[in-house]
């Protein structure tokens, strides 16, 4: 009997977590995407395709000497 609740437990424990962290990732979602999108330039936003990661990252990545190197294809 005392198993039986003890794995009663479990299972609701795990259930739980499995929830609030289902739930974590649904709010966070939209700030992860706020995020993405003002690391955006205005004529990367108003497309017709959507672009993650690559059209968040800014053009112009410093190259190791300073200079800067003109990147898009991320």
């Amino acid at each position: 009997m005392i198993e039986s609740k003890r794995q009663r437990r479990m299972i609701a424990n795990i259930a739980t977590y499995i929830v609030l962290a289902s739930l974590t990732v649904f709010c966070i979602g939209p700030m992860i995407w706020m995020f993405l999108t003002s690391l955006k330039y205005e004529a990367d936003i108003v497309t017709q395709t959507m672009q993650y990661l690559r059209a968040a990252l800014p053009s112009t990545i410093m190259s190791p000497s300073g200079r800067s190197q003109v990147s898009r294809g991320l």
